[in-house]
């Protein structure tokens, strides 16, 4: 049981690695006024006011909606898939503040293998960029490297992000995302619908 305890902890240190390079990559890479970096607001909270942008809620299950199916046609094209660090949809989403407001934010791994090639990265961007489009993710920023292919997919309006990482070396593949701040359950927000509705328009494309 130590050498499985020891492999766990060695992967989520290789996933904390690979998401903080991202973030740091990122932030260089952008201009302060695509996303914003001052008094408090981060590059990756949304454009619109605190209290415009889609629940907190409502983007975390439309995320997770959307990652199951990204996963469900990873295994449907290149075979099924032993998928770990799949966080559950039950558990508290954390408090946050951007500049003035204060709200709640939900940062999710969404899944680990190590059964995929690299040469496929960009056909499953494309499956993750057609699943994520119809939540308003639709910025894609390369942050590819000699190490791994990077992206991080960006809902500019609401805030918040879908990362994914392929390690060229070792062909592991990470999925997770970031809501951003949000309103906390119950405020206006926009865009209430579930995520389900429209789910057809999303699956054009890669699968």
């Amino acid at each position: 049981m130590r050498w499985m305890h020891e492999k766990v902890s060695c992967m989520y240190i290789c996933i904390f690695l690979s998401v903080s390079g991202c973030l740091k990559q990122e932030k260089k890479m952008q201009e302060p006024s695509v996303f914003g970096n001052s008094n408090g607001h981060h590059f990756w909270d949304g454009e619109l006011p605190l209290n415009r942008r889609v629940n907190i809620t409502t983007a975390s299950s439309q995320l997770q909606i959307a990652l199951v199916r990204v996963r469900d046609r990873i295994d449907a094209n290149f075979g099924k898939q032993e998928w770990t660090l799949v966080d559950s949809s039950d558990r508290n989403f954390s408090h946050c503040k951007d500049r003035t407001e204060e709200g709640s934010e939900d940062t999710s791994m969404q899944g680990w293998t190590s059964g995929l090639k690299s040469d496929n990265y960009k056909y499953i961007l494309n499956i993750l960029e057609n699943e994520l489009r119809l939540y308003g993710f639709k910025t894609v920023i390369d942050l590819s490297d000699s190490d791994a292919y990077r992206a991080n997919i960006h809902d500019r309006e609401n805030g918040g992000y879908v990362g994914i990482v392929m390690n060229k070396n070792n062909n592991v593949l990470t999925l997770s995302y970031t809501t951003g701040c949000r309103p906390s359950s119950g405020s206006k927000g926009g865009g209430e619908s579930s995520g389900e509705g429209g789910r057809s328009s999303a699956s054009n494309g890669a699968s």
